[in-house]
């Protein structure tokens, strides 16, 4: 971690992580931890340019077609979701979300990320792994428009099986980056994840 301005807490940016992993059937079952003591036939790294574009609060599928531009995945910050609501610590509700839960600024609630990417054929009798090392603050992922997975917990590594969802060819990965308001529970007076620490947006592991 570094500390960065106005007493924020970011994560450092690295030169990974969002892969995809393909291992053998007995790997695909296992704890994340355990997977480097199984073989991997295969990885493709996906951090480089992706394309960006604001997101209407709560994400849902489709995202809009127009208004994409590049955004390097993973990065430290990202200007697409608001960051300035609270400080590092805790949390200034009225700064989050309004008094009927919605966030105060929508226009910088949640952004869409995309990449879009070839593969040969999938390698005979394995699994392919998504491997997503950390995404503030609520993620949902979509694989080629198909659903594989979301995630409430911003800096906790996670691994989608999405064998079905990958296509020999073009392939294109869309992922719904919320900031905090998503984490707020309107019903329950409260945020039901971690919500301090880092700025919104991808990270690698480091």
């Amino acid at each position: 971690m570094e500390q960065a301005t106005g007493g924020r807490q970011r994560m450092r940016q690295c030169a990974l992580k969002m892969t995809i992993l393909w291992v053998g059937l007995s790997a695909a079952g296992c704890m994340a931890r355990d997977l480097a003591r199984h073989e991997t036939r295969r990885t493709l790294d996906l951090a480089g340019t992706w394309e960006a574009r604001p997101a209407a609060f709560p994400v849902a599928w489709p995202p809009p077609a127009d208004g994409w531009k590049p955004q390097t995945v993973p990065h430290a910050e990202t200007a697409l979701i608001g960051a300035e609501d609270i400080g590092p610590y805790y949390p200034q509700i009225d700064k989050v979300v309004n008094a009927q839960g919605q966030p105060v600024k929508p226009d910088t609630a949640a952004a869409w990320f995309r990449r879009r990417f070839t593969l040969d054929a999938p390698p005979a009798g394995m699994r392919a792994l998504l491997r997503c090392d950390g995404i503030a603050w609520r993620s949902d992922l979509f694989l080629n428009g198909t659903p594989v997975g979301s995630s409430l917990l911003g800096l906790a590594p996670n691994f989608y099986d999405v064998t079905a969802a990958l296509r020999k060819g073009d392939n294109e990965l869309t992922i719904g980056v919320t900031g905090r308001a998503a984490l707020w529970n309107q019903a329950r007076a409260c945020f039901v994840a971690p919500i301090a620490g880092v700025m919104p947006g991808i990270y690698d592991a480091h």
